[in-house]
């Protein structure tokens, strides 16, 4: 398939995306940049290039605006249809999210916000609390169901912590 600019000049395929990742070279990256929006584009699901340049040029904008960032209902609401358009539309999950009141979703991303910001300190006034509980619900399981627990299964050990990318230490230059 040949990708064109919004001009109808061909972009041409210089570099094969499975290699991109691997790729040192910074020409390869800006061209997949340049084809972003025509790729979006090409995948033919209603509204998708709208909402996918909202939420990568006018959000971002928005939120920048702000004093202090965050989202409005309407915005999540967007969001969410922007989300469901990338992938499996379930309408149920709109409904949802378009019902919640905008006071409701200002105290969720307050309360959020604060969880956020201040990690390492509602963690040290013990606030919040990740460890590895998989191997004592298993135990409990095993006893309740009359069998002995795997070994295998009980070293186990991937933490909420460990997996959540909000809490991973971000680093990066521009």
């Amino acid at each position: 398939m040949q990708i064109r600019r919004a001009d109808g000049r061909a972009l041409p395929n210089l570099f094969p995306m499975t290699h991109l990742w691997t790729s040192t070279l910074e020409q390869p990256w800006r061209d997949a940049l340049d084809r972003y929006t025509a790729v979006v584009s090409a995948q033919g699901v209603a509204r998708l290039t709208e909402l996918d340049g909202w939420y990568r040029d006018e959000l971002p904008a928005r939120l920048r605006e702000r004093r202090r960032p965050h989202v409005t209902a309407s915005e999540l609401a967007r969001l969410t249809e922007w989300k469901m358009a990338r992938g499996v539309w379930r309408a149920p999950n709109l409904v949802l999210v378009r019902s919640n009141p905008q006071e409701a979703v200002r105290y969720g991303d307050q309360c959020w916000s604060r969880v956020l910001m201040n990690w390492d300190t509602w963690r040290r006034q013990g606030l919040t609390e990740h460890r590895n509980w998989w191997p004592e619900v298993y135990r409990d399981a095993c006893r309740h169901w009359g069998i002995e627990p795997d070994p295998r299964v009980l070293a186990f050990s991937t933490s909420y912590e460990t997996v959540r990318a909000d809490l991973k230490e971000l680093t990066g230059s521009a």
